[in-house]
């Protein structure tokens, strides 16, 4: 691969990884701002969920910006933090649904 066609796909991968990261705060923090409406306790669960998508969506670009851009250190930590988020909700979701 061209060094110049990696320092693209690195560029599109940060890109599109900032793009989709910052839609997921925008979409959680209105939901955490709106009223309860019928289901109150539904409201904090709405939007864990919109930035566990949002994450879910995001992990690939940035394992891809990773291999990409030569393995940065700090891209490697963003992956395992969220992987670990990913883990934390699907672990709280798992509590929650025998209770």
């Amino acid at each position: 691969m061209l060094a110049e066609e990696k320092a693209a796909a690195s560029r599109f991968f940060a890109i599109m990884a900032g793009l989709i990261g910052a839609a997921g705060v925008v979409v959680t923090v209105w939901m955490l701002a709106q009223n309860g409406g019928m289901f109150p306790g539904l409201k904090p669960w709405l939007a864990a969920l919109a930035a566990t998508v949002a994450n879910a969506l995001c992990l690939p670009f940035v394992a891809g910006y990773w291999h990409t851009a030569g393995k940065p250190a700090g891209a490697r930590w963003l992956m395992i933090t969220q992987g670990l988020g990913l883990l934390a909700f699907g672990l709280a979701y798992l509590a929650n649904l025998s209770s």
